[in-house]
């Protein structure tokens, strides 16, 4: 295997890289009896791209919320290119995911809401952008509502890369069929998934559906002209190397990250897939607010209007711009899919005043993409969108 000017191959060179202590924190959610969590709840996270603890006003921050199997490692090759644009990225483990302790189905959202302001209390943030990707976007759904404050009050900005749309919305038999599974069957999504990969080729995408993640290859390495994220160590500052070595380095990245993230706990990906499908008697994608009456919605077109009319409340005192970025061909959402979604943000239906207060703008990627691996650098949509990360963060 090709070597770089270090002298180390590139599978010893990522399995350093991910050691890093950055994809490897922790932090502690202390019980709350009120809310029903009795004990101490343990969360691990990655906190890595860039980061002046001298000048923390200089970052713009991105709360990630990932997909279907998107531990906290799972977009770690995007490091140099976050740094780039001086952004940073907080990416929490959901429960029973990674380091992260399990909870009841019933209680996944509101654990993470409960989770993410004392995080970033912890870290010493006080606002921060929103990006998710796939089924991720629940999560993010549930955070703009419940957590508007935790935005910038100015600059409020989110991004969703190729958004998760049930399976009634498209035209995917694959996954419609999934509504004639058992609840208990596709509780046992997380262990099948750890054994196809620890057993079998290595065929488990980092995001997808109970049928597709099974089949999907891992990610290639990307077009040698936008290597850029590879790194012969922990300094990605420094230039990859040649580009044929850059590119064997960020396959082998893919390879052990995949790794990694099975030999960690797996069970909450059982436990997502079934809220995400809607399968089982405690999977509604909200959490209603007691204290203030909010409504519980089930979906995207349901999210939208209380959006609107929410309005942020009084925290925010900017427009909120949200990006999503579909990707070409995508066969778990599919054209009809992507449309469905994008016609749930129509700014015709918006209530008056709302325009003024918000904008939506739609994209798909290039020619190549697929709903897995979207946010590869080599497509350019993770360097469009860190940089505008960093303009909704105004020095």
């Amino acid at each position: 295997m090709m070597e770089d000017s270090t002298g180390k191959p590139p599978d010893e060179r990522a399995i350093e890289f991910l050691c890093d202590i950055r994809f490897h924190k922790s932090i502690v959610l202390p019980p709350d009896p009120t809310k029903g969590r009795l004990n101490p709840l343990r969360v691990s996270y990655s906190d890595y791209g860039y980061h002046d603890p001298l000048h923390p006003e200089s970052e713009a921050v991105v709360l990630f919320c990932g997909p279907l199997m998107g531990g906290r490692i799972a977009y770690a090759q995007l490091d140099s290119l976050l740094k780039r644009h001086r952004v940073r990225i907080i990416h929490p483990d959901r429960p029973g995911i990674g380091g992260s302790d399990p909870v009841k189905l019933q209680n996944r959202i509101s654990t993470w809401l409960d989770l993410v302001p004392y995080l970033l209390n912890h870290l010493s943030i006080p606002h921060v952008s929103l990006a998710s990707h796939s089924g991720g976007c629940i999560y993010l759904f549930n955070t703009l509502l419940a957590l508007p404050h935790i935005l910038h009050p100015s600059t409020p900005y989110l991004a969703l890369f190729a958004p998760w749309v049930h399976y009634s919305h498209t035209n995917n038999t694959s996954l419609a069929l999934t509504k004639y599974l058992p609840t208990a069957a596709v509780g046992k999504f997380g262990a099948l998934a750890r054994f196809v990969n620890n057993n079998l080729t290595p065929v488990v995408g980092y995001s997808g559906s109970l049928l597709n993640q099974l089949k999907h290859q891992s990610p290639v390495a990307p077009p040698a002209a936008a290597a850029t994220s590879a790194t012969s160590g922990l300094d990605d500052a420094a230039a990859a190397g040649p580009t044929a070595d850059a590119a064997l380095f960020t396959k082998a990245l893919s390879s052990t990250a995949l790794t990694y993230i099975f030999a960690e706990a797996s069970n909450g990906f059982s436990e997502d897939a079934k809220l995400f499908l809607h399968k089982g008697a405690h999977t509604a994608w909200s959490c209603p607010d007691a204290t203030t009456g909010a409504p519980a919605w089930t979906d995207t077109d349901g999210f939208v209007p209380l959006l609107c009319a929410q309005v942020f409340l009084n925290s925010i005192t900017g427009a909120l711009a949200v990006d999503v970025f579909h990707a070409a061909s995508d066969n778990m959402v599919g054209e009809k899919g992507q449309k469905w979604f994008d016609e749930c943000w129509d700014a015709e239906r918006w209530p008056q005043g709302v325009r003024e207060r918000m904008s939506y703008r739609s994209q798909v990627g290039p020619v190549g993409t697929d709903h897995n691996f979207l946010i590869g650098e080599e497509w350019g949509l993770s360097e469009e969108w860190a940089g505008r990360v960093r303009e909704s963060f105004p020095v």
